[in-house]
């Protein structure tokens, strides 16, 4: 038996139960099924675009700091609490609106640079984000961006933690 064939609950961190979840959600078995699991989509976040270069209703990756303070409202009944600001490079600016993460929006600075992921729609009079996904300027290497994520479907992950191997 070669170690392509080798059941997946050998290989260390994932131990039978995880291994059974693996079987029963994504119908993997072996190591060769492992690695040969493709995922659903990309969020390809090595080439980050221009504002003016964007296409709409399309994920895309933007480079920018953040232009203006972050503004609150309370909508719906006081049941949803949204985050509005501006970000901005040389060619343009879209407004985000990140919605009921106070966290988030609590963390974010005023003339910093993150990488935004997402669709970028018209609003009739400016581009708009609604809760894009960001990595900070800190997590960014000085060279081209080889940040690439595989994403799957969530439920299906349920269990399953992407955070314990690298794929």
């Amino acid at each position: 038996m070669s170690e392509l064939e080798r059941d997946i609950k050998y290989i260390k961190g994932i131990g039978e139960k995880r291994a059974q979840l693996f079987k029963k959600r994504l119908g993997l078995f072996t190591l060769e099924d492992l690695v040969t699991f493709y995922p659903r989509a990309y969020e390809d976040w090595t080439m980050p675009l221009k504002i003016c270069d964007i296409p709409l209703n399309e994920n895309v990756c933007i480079k920018a700091k953040i232009a203006s303070e972050i503004e609150t409202k309370v909508t719906y009944n006081k049941k949803i609490t949204t985050y509005s600001f501006y970000i901005y490079d040389r060619t343009g600016q879209v407004k985000v609106v990140i919605f009921g993460n106070k966290y988030l929006a609590e963390s974010l600075e005023t003339n910093k640079t993150y990488l935004f992921y997402g669709k970028v729609k018209w609003n009739g009079i400016y581009r708009q984000m609604d809760s894009p996904d960001l990595k900070k300027k800190a997590t960014l290497s000085s060279g081209p961006y080889t940040v690439q994520q595989r994403v799957f479907p969530h439920e299906l992950l349920k269990g399953l933690c992407q955070t314990r191997w690298s794929f």
